[in-house]
């Protein structure tokens, strides 16, 4: 498959990136979710080995991703993690960048308040969802 090249704004410097580079970093997204699910359960000793390992696989198994016609989206098990815009674009007045990290607001449509990183740049993610914007690590992300 050809590379599709696209200019992505980051950190004040403009970057091409190609269609491999993007699924590379679709994919290191979705291990940092993987990962940080099974930081979260192995919180609290290891009585429960084979229970805590058993449910890793079944989170793991269930994250999967679809392309929409503007978006990535980022499923965990029936529930919808996030979106990743797809191209540079203007929706609803607001521009976004190809890569931006972006909180579900329904089953169908994201949050377009602000991103909540960009998989190019500097990012945050909990096996939740892309951090809140009130969450200290986000203040952290950027830098506040």
């Amino acid at each position: 498959m050809k590379d599709v090249y696209a200019n992505v704004y980051n950190k004040k410097t403009l970057m091409i990136v190609t269609e491999t580079e993007m699924k590379k970093a679709l994919d290191m997204l979705i291990d940092k979710i993987k990962l940080d699910y099974s930081m979260w359960s192995k919180k609290g000793g290891s009585d429960y080995d084979t229970v805590r390992n058993n449910m890793i696989k079944e989170f793991n198994d269930g994250i999967t991703m679809k392309e929409s016609k503007y978006y990535y989206k980022i499923y965990s098990g029936n529930s919808i993690w996030g979106f990743i815009v797809k191209e540079d674009k203007t929706i609803r007045g607001k521009d976004w960048k190809k890569g931006d990290i972006l909180k579900a607001a329904s089953y169908l449509t994201p949050a377009l308040n602000k991103p909540r990183g960009n998989i190019f740049g500097n990012y945050i993610v909990k096996w939740t969802g892309p951090v809140y914007l009130n969450d200290p690590a986000y203040y952290r992300m950027i830098g506040q």
